[in-house]
């Protein structure tokens, strides 16, 4: 007969990576939550031969974040926010996230056979970390 003082060894195995772990509470980890989300719409992303005339750029996210644009390795240049057009641009990617809504920013002049990379503002979150990240949502090609 086992003392109720005993443990199990599921129990000494799950106390145990949570030791190694360094994880006091539930959900508790590294920070890597991105906030909120944000997908390049417009041009899509990895497009190639981009009309150098397009003057907006689509995202969809759940709230409104600022976004950069580097040509190049020039500095990044932010955008201003702008009206989502309507019908939107062809080809467009589809929003992957249901609670997510389009929004737009206004592009400067681009340049012909130039490599554009996009970027969203954002906050890292988890376990009390909040700071703010960039993070690279595409890239576009003009022609």
């Amino acid at each position: 007969m086992r003392c109720a003082h005993q443990r199990s060894p599921i129990f000494i195995l799950t106390f145990t990576i949570l030791a190694l772990t360094g994880c006091s509470n539930v959900g508790c980890g590294t920070a890597e939550a991105y906030e909120p989300y944000v997908q390049l719409i417009y041009p899509e992303p990895n497009a190639t031969n981009v009309d150098q005339n397009v003057s907006v750029l689509v995202y969809s996210s759940t709230t409104s974040v600022p976004i950069t644009l580097i040509a190049g390795s020039a500095a990044p240049m932010a955008l201003a926010p702008g009206d989502v057009p309507s019908p939107l641009p062809s080809p467009a990617a589809s929003p992957a996230s249901a609670g997510s809504v389009e929004m737009a920013v206004l592009l400067p002049a681009l340049a012909a056979g130039t490599t554009y990379t996009v970027s969203a503002g954002e906050r890292l979150e988890g376990c009390g970390t909040n700071q703010a990240t960039t993070i690279r949502i595409g890239s576009f090609t003009t022609k």
